[in-house]
């Protein structure tokens, strides 16, 4: 038994009231901006990790290269990058950044098929290939 025009009819029009019934999302305040880094430090941001001493890692994904801030956000210091100047080089895909035990991080590189493990002062401390 095929359905009629009728009832699709009867069907889109229900679907609006459905829609709009729906209750709006609350928007909850995070509290006051405390710093701000430097205009065009990143190119696109994906990810960020909070230490304990109030610095930061930030996976820039557009200049493919991941970096710590300290506290006030003075001081910027490239952990890994995709050149090989830098302390850990990177592949040229997009990466990926864990919260591991404690405070330590992992950052994920899939080209490389390796996994950079970053202490809680976000020093490169190894980087092992990525499980079987």
């Amino acid at each position: 038994m095929r359905p009629s025009k009728i009832s699709y009819l009867a069907l889109f029009s229900l679907a609006p009231a459905q829609l709009s019934s729906q209750a709006a999302a609350t928007v909850r305040p995070l509290g006051p901006v405390v710093r701000v880094s430097a205009p065009g430090l990143f190119g696109s941001v994906s990810a960020v990790r909070s230490l304990p001493d109030g610095s930061v890692i930030v996976n820039d994904l557009r200049r493919g290269r991941v970096v710590w801030l300290d506290s006030a956000f003075a001081s910027v210091s490239v952990i890994a990058d995709s050149t090989n100047t830098a302390p850990g080089p990177l592949g040229i895909r997009t990466l990926g950044m864990i919260a591991y035990r404690g405070d330590s991080t992992i950052v994920v590189d899939p080209a490389a098929s390796a996994l950079l493990v970053l202490d809680s002062h976000a020093k490169l401390t190894r980087v092992q290939a990525v499980p079987r």
